[in-house]
């Protein structure tokens, strides 16, 4: 079914009738904008008191009343302590949710801590009419350097509260930092000039390391890979004649799966060592499977500890050391350490050999879309591949 609509109709004469009155009543609101018309409207709504459960028809009337009755200027308060609008939000929430006095209110100096926070960006009154309007006598940046040029007094105070502004910036990207690389209190200290190179401590590679294995996330991936972790049961499981009665040593035992495997294979004593935190998970999994007698756990670097009751060798070394690309858990300098130093003479170490093969692809597709992207953003707009360093490209 098809519906055909009528012509419209022609206004041209009426509006040639009432251009004249409406180019008179455009002139007039030349001088307003979308936000005078919003603050307009926004300044008739009724307004809770900052102090007290009394509610005045307007946002101006609200604040003459504050500054009357309870000697609080909030504008003058923003404006001496050079609160920007979002600091401007935190106060008022700050003021509506701890309702401090109004004496307090005047001794603040700017630094406080709920400042800082985002706590306070969040309404504590909803659809506060206080949060939606500005001051008239907010200016714009490039005013207030004016103002700042020709009184010293003022432009101090705003290279002061920009100083403060870029620390607590700074403090806060810190803080992002630390948190998403998993650096612990390592950068959440307050901003401080950058030491001498003499005093900088070297960085501690190991305990990165080893607090990347803490979790469970890590040993999920590798258990839950199953060719890899069935290759290894069916190799132990599958050889009693190796791991019956042998003293066996489990290097970065993880979870202590492996270790699990070769005491159910007949192992007489199983050592498992790991220098993080998932050692004492790996405990108490011995514990709850029955091997407590069989299986020792041990806490440390294979470098570094000793083997309890006076063992001096083992008959097998077991370790999951491989990473992506074979060796990128950087295992193998402490597997090798572990069978120079405690494997006996005609021991076994598993697994004791690996191969890496390469071959050669056509990479064109991945190129395109990696690299030659940047030369043809949506066919209009280059972003200067020539930025990316096509060296470290890893080429297949």
């Amino acid at each position: 079914m098809s519906v055909r609509l009528p012509p419209p109709k022609d206004f041209s004469d009426d509006d040639d009738a009432g251009r004249s009155d409406s180019e008179s009543s455009e002139s007039e609101d030349d001088d307003q904008n979308w936000d005078d018309w919003v603050s307009d409207s926004l300044n008739q709504v009724p307004c809770l008191s900052l102090f007290e459960e009394k509610t005045l028809p307007s946002v101006e009337e609200t604040l003459l009343y504050d500054r009357t009755t309870h000697g609080f200027d909030l504008n003058s308060t923003c404006t001496k302590l050079s609160l920007d609008f979002h600091g401007r939000i935190r106060l008022i929430n700050y003021i509506r949710k701890k309702k401090p006095s109004s004496a307090d209110l005047n001794l603040l100096n700017g630094h406080e801590s709920f400042f800082t926070s985002d706590d306070y960006l969040l309404p504590t009154l909803e659809d506060d009419p206080l949060l939606q309007v500005q001051p008239d006598d907010w200016s714009d940046e490039d005013e207030d350097e004016d103002i700042a040029e020709t009184d010293p007094l003022r432009r101090i105070r705003t290279l002061e509260q920009k100083l403060q502004l870029a620390k607590r910036s700074l403090d806060e990207y810190r803080a992002f930092v630390a948190k998403k690389l998993d650096l612990g209190g390592s950068l959440d200290s307050p901003f401080q000039p950058e030491p001498s190179k003499v005093d900088t401590p070297s960085r501690d590679d190991d305990t990165h390391y080893f607090k990347s294995y803490a979790e469970n996330d890590i040993h999920a991936v590798m258990i839950q890979d199953k060719v890899r972790t069935s290759t290894y049961a069916h190799f132990i499981l599958t050889n009693p004649m190796l791991f019956r009665d042998a003293t066996v040593l489990d290097v970065g035992c993880g979870t202590g799966i492996l270790s699990l495997f070769a005491a159910r294979s007949g192992a007489k004593r199983v050592i498992a060592v790991d220098a993080s935190d998932i050692a004492e998970r790996a405990a108490r999994i011995v514990k709850a499977n029955g091997f407590e007698d069989i299986i020792t756990v041990i806490r440390g670097k294979v470098e570094e500890i000793t083997l309890p009751d006076d063992i001096k060798q083992v008959d097998v070394i077991i370790s999951e050391w491989m990473g992506y690309a074979l060796l990128y858990e950087s295992m193998l300098d402490s597997v090798l350490h572990a069978r120079d130093r405690f494997l006996r003479p005609g021991g076994v170490m598993a697994p004791s050999q690996c191969k890496m093969e390469f071959a050669l692809c056509d990479a064109t597709e991945v190129f395109k879309d990696r690299i030659g992207f940047w030369d043809d953003v949506y066919g209009r707009c280059p972003l200067e591949s020539g930025n990316v360093d096509t060296n470290r490209i890893v080429r297949f």
